[in-house]
């Protein structure tokens, strides 16, 4: 329902709730019956007020910024179900997988670095359909200018050598893209939650709940409500009483406001509800004191291709440190190795790098 976008739109409140309650959608709905994933529903609801909303913004806001830096090394593979409406179907490993390390200046939308070790995914090729491909890549952002650096490349099991390099103005737009927040685990964390186009935090929607102006509470509905036995705090788009769609969002303010839960579901006549997305975080690592990080996700999506598939994204972050005292922000920029051509947009030169250069 969202993109990830800048972040300097704090202030700007008609653009801010413009972006959340005047979105249009056009979605090839995912039909993933509850029953498939297993829905347990919470007890029941305590509606939030409007001065406990104020005071949970505050909140959020204060573990937003205890974030200052962070180092990730995960993996994500893909598991495939070509008969979702049967409960009995069995989920299919695939070859697409991703290895990488994020680093992170803890700021949604600033400073970033992504090393892809590998990275399999299918390859659309009228000749041979099911073939994938393979890369290795390295894309940063360092708040003034991006580096892309291809490694290699190539059909999988038969990569080689690309040795090629971009400097440009702006951040790869890989970065930002639905994929790379998946497997850098960013989309399943509220550290980098972020509710629309213009980079507005968790803690604006709170915050902006206590204006009567500003129609957060006309959007969306705010309760207390149990998970899994965990006490949470649940969003629901109250558009889901004119809509056929709603989403929500479950969050642990025992463990940082963390993202346990999130569901994008599509509503028929009958009120039965069919996932267009299902996000659940099986466990949480506190990486340094009050900054929790998902270390187990799964996550169900809608099908990418024609061959009808829905995927299920399994997310492990292995390695996670937070708040490095010695973090090297150097890191977002990174050197172009020896023998790489690299295209420089900034300056409008190609070279190719040698040991002086």
């Amino acid at each position: 329902m969202y993109r990830t976008g800048s972040k300097n739109a704090r202030t700007n409140r008609k653009t801010f709730v413009a972006g959340i309650c005047g979105l249009k959608l056009n979605i090839v709905f995912v039909m993933i019956t509850l029953g498939i994933v297993g829905i347990q529903k919470g007890q029941a609801n305590e509606l939030i007020t409007v001065e406990q909303l104020k005071e949970l913004g505050m909140q959020i806001k204060t573990a937003e910024d205890k974030l200052h830096n962070i180092k990730v090394s995960a993996e994500l593979w893909v598991e495939i179900n070509s008969n979702p409406k049967d409960p009995c179907a069995i989920w299919q490993q695939t070859p697409i997988y991703v290895s990488s390390t994020m680093w992170s200046d803890g700021k949604p939308g600033s400073k970033i670095r992504v090393d892809v070790h590998n990275q399999v995914l299918r390859w659309e090729r009228k000749e041979n359909p099911d073939s994938f491909s393979e890369r290795s890549f390295s894309n940063s952002f360092d708040g003034a200018k991006g580096r892309s650096i291809i490694k290699t490349s190539g059909p999988l099991g038969k990569v080689a050598p690309v040795m090629n390099g971009v400097v440009m103005t702006e951040k790869p737009q890989s970065l930002s893209s639905s994929w790379s927040r998946r497997y850098t685990g960013r989309e399943f964390t509220t550290n980098f939650f972020t509710l629309n186009s213009q980079g507005s935090l968790l803690s604006d929607l709170f915050i902006l709940a206590e204006d009567p102006n500003s129609k957060v509470m006309e959007c969306f509905e705010f309760s207390f409500e149990k998970l899994m036995g965990v006490e949470c705090i649940k969003i629901n788009t109250e558009e889901a009483k004119t809509q056929n769609w709603s989403e929500r969002w479950w969050l642990d303010p025992a463990r940082g406001f963390s993202l346990l839960r999130y569901e994008h579901v599509r509503i028929l006549e009958d009120n039965t509800e069919f996932f267009i997305k299902l996000i659940e975080v099986q466990n949480l690592r506190e990486v340094t004191e009050g900054v929790w990080w998902p270390t187990e996700v799964t996550c169900i999506v809608e099908p990418l291709h024609s061959d009808g598939a829905y995927m299920k994204l399994i997310y492990r972050a292995s390695k996670v440190i937070a708040n490095d005292p010695n973090f090297d922000e150097t890191v977002f920029s990174p050197n172009f190795p020896k023998g790489y051509t690299v295209d420089d947009k900034v300056t409008g030169e190609t070279y190719v790098v040698d040991v002086n250069n």
